[in-house]
């Protein structure tokens, strides 16, 4: 997992990870997928800085 979208605490409310329940990018896409399966409800649009992104790290979505 990317550590830019690791749960954290939140020292300010004093509340620990697991009371502030962060989905990460990675949990919504898949549950927003997993709701589609069956009607999908998404399309894919290809963003040239997306692309150019995931490509400078060498990063692949299959979709």
């Amino acid at each position: 997992m990317d550590d830019r979208q690791a749960p954290h605490a939140n020292p300010v409310k004093g509340t620990s990870v697991e009371e502030e329940e962060h989905p990460t990018t990675t949990d919504l896409m898949a549950a927003l997928i997993a709701l589609g399966q069956a009607s999908p409800k998404l399309t894919r649009v290809n963003c040239a800085r997306l692309v150019e992104l995931l490509e400078e790290h060498d990063q692949v979505w299959h979709w």
